[in-house]
């Protein structure tokens, strides 16, 4: 098992490091002539015949073996559509041909018919064509081609290609270049030349080792090539990237899924009429959770503020005076032992802040930083059983969550860790292997969505939507029979906080509430005017906004002719960079 885990990582190293770090494969024979005569038709369709003159005198071989890429991949996978005609010798006479396609070559292998070896010069002349490898841009179509291929492991002394035009152009109506050497290589050790109006001629100016190509670019007026139509395009893009195909699937299932699992109650009325009580029995951090089926800081904060108002505690507030400015920090105080029988998430929180639940205790909420992040994972799911049990969730909605998580998060490491390996063994494009990604993004954007409430839960949400709305929009004036006594701001101030309408909620009753409430304390004067609501809503969104602060810190925070681009060859052509190249070898 050792040697065996040894050897894939050797290989999966091996399969990242480029292919010219490698010794080449290399065979004792060479080419003496390689010519190409490619006729370019008016609808796109490209006509090769190569006269290939190979020399076995130094070593022989029953035939030869030409291998042409028809499947490009970078970006996204283009498909050539390479189909073979014939094989000959010089003669007319045909080889004995084996055709077969095989991880995105055509393979053409040319023998003699007698199975008899080579031991001299021999002509080998495949013909095949090729569409869907002109490139349409903008201001010109544009032929870009490999003639030879970067992955001939033999040398190629002269190589020359005759290019025939759909039509007769004038020489300044043409762009043209030419690019030799290595996959990549920009070096131009070959030469152009116009033997008529409808003929352009290529040829090297030295010979080419193995694995070194002849790229030819010819650029055309636009519209010398009539363009496949939109709708094809569209088909064979769809085609050659399946991997869209995933995520497509992907989101029509996950939305069945939500639709049939995800969705809450449909048995329950969405009408939302006002309620001025909180629903019976759910505290205020239970209300903040059902809203948004998760546990927030503020939801936590309601639970402080909803024992203050009840008489366990007290919060006092603190000033320490800095260097520059004065820090501002709050002390909560135990003013009695609060019961076992609350809620076990209550029981949590209050013993984070009061470990031996002993009246006179005092913990301030600096001291809570670092340390409270701690219970959070055991308070939310105390929080969500508790839900689940009184029949407002089937299931646990961190649960739910996290399982599309899981999935979802595994279906997107596999571009991100494994994209390479998708490249070389499937030969998937980057669009394909996106495709995967977005599956992964899917599965997990669907998966925040998938709680759902039972008939109880959503009726209670709507009983919720209805109290956020009242407080949301209270007036001055009709809080005005609160003056005298202050019952409605406090019963229903800790929902307000686990809303988020602290602020709104507070200000509503500036004017009206003349005093502190007695659960919360300072040495500071409430200023010029004495004390405001207004001054006070700032106070408890302090609290809030340093709270959450406080709770949640933590310490310490903290391959050859495949690789087609598909773009241009002028500006930033390159050898090998276009369609068509390949290699060969000898049988």
């Amino acid at each position: 098992m050792k040697k065996l885990a040894l050897f894939c990582i050797f290989t999966a190293i091996s399969a990242m490091i480029p292919q010219s770090s490698f010794a080449y494969y290399a065979e004792n024979w060479e080419i003496k002539n390689f010519h190409s005569e490619i006729s370019i038709n008016n609808d796109g369709k490209v006509e090769i015949t190569e006269n290939i003159l190979a020399d076995f005198t130094n070593e022989v071989h029953k035939g030869l073996g030409r291998s042409i890429p028809y499947k490009y991949t970078g970006l996204e996978t283009v498909n050539a559509k390479l189909d073979f005609v014939s094989a000959t010798d010089e003669k007319g006479f045909s080889w004995n041909n084996d055709i077969y396609r095989e991880n995105g070559y055509l393979n053409i292998d040319m023998y003699e018919p007698s199975g008899k070896t080579l031991n001299s010069e021999a002509m080998f002349i495949p013909k095949y064509t090729a569409k869907k490898v002109i490139g349409f841009f903008e201001e010109h179509d544009e032929f870009y081609w490999n003639v030879n291929g970067t992955e001939w492991v033999v040398p190629i002394q002269k190589l020359t290609a005759k290019i025939s035009l759909p039509k007769s152009f004038s020489k300044d109506e043409l762009k043209t270049t030419c690019y030799t050497g290595e996959y990549g290589s920009t070096e131009q050790n070959c030469k152009t030349s116009f033997p008529d109006n409808q003929t352009v001629n290529f040829e090297t100016t030295k010979p080419l080792n193995p694995y070194e190509n002849l790229t030819i670019v010819i650029g055309m007026p636009k519209g010398t090539i009539t363009p496949p139509s939109t709708f094809s395009q569209i088909i064979d893009f769809l085609l050659n990237n399946f991997g869209i195909f995933f995520a497509i699937f992907t989101l029509i299932g996950m939305f069945l899924l939500w639709y049939q699992r995800g969705r809450d109650n449909q048995e329950v009325s969405n009408t939302i009429m006002p309620h001025y009580t909180p629903p019976k029995d759910l505290s205020p951090a239970e209300t903040g959770t059902l809203m948004d089926e998760k546990l927030d800081p503020r939801d936590i904060t309601s639970t402080i503020i909803d024992f203050a108002i009840k008489g366990f505690l007290r919060i006092n507030e603190l000033e320490k005076k800095g260097i520059i400015f004065k820090n501002e920090d709050y002390e909560f105080e135990l003013i009695k032992e609060y019961p076992e029988t609350v809620k076990p998430f209550e029981k949590i929180i209050l013993s984070a802040i009061f470990p031996t639940n002993q009246a006179g205790q005092k913990t301030k909420l600096s001291d809570l930083k670092n340390k409270f992040y701690a219970h959070l994972p055991k308070i939310e799911k105390s929080v969500m059983e508790q839900l689940v049990k009184d029949d407002h969730f089937p299931r646990n909605p961190s649960t739910v969550r996290r399982f599309y998580a899981i999935i979802g998060g595994i279906v997107l490491a596999l571009p991100i860790f494994f994209g390479e390996i998708l490249v070389l063994v499937l030969n998937m494009s980057m669009i394909s292997i996106a495709g995967f990604g977005a599956s992964g993004l899917i599965i997990i954007i669907f998966g925040m969505k998938m709680p759902r409430k039972s008939k109880k839960g959503t009726q209670t949400y709507y009983h919720l939507k209805g109290l956020f709305e009242y407080i949301d929009t209270a007036e001055k004036d009709r809080m005005h029979f609160q003056e005298s006594q202050n019952i409605m701001f406090e019963k229903l101030l800790p929902y307000a906080m686990a809303f988020g309408l602290i602020k709104k909620w507070t200000k509503v009753f500036d004017g009206l509430i003349k005093n502190p409430p007695s659960w919360y304390h300072t040495n500071r004067t409430w200023g010029n005017n004495g004390f405001t609501m207004v001054y006070f809503a700032d106070k408890l969104s302090s609290i809030g906004d340093k709270f959450s602060q406080n709770i949640t810190s933590r310490p310490g925070g903290k391959g050859g002719d495949g690789a087609w681009s598909g773009g241009s060859g002028f500006g930033g052509g390159f050898s090998g960079g276009g369609f068509g190249g390949g290699g060969g070898r000898g049988l």
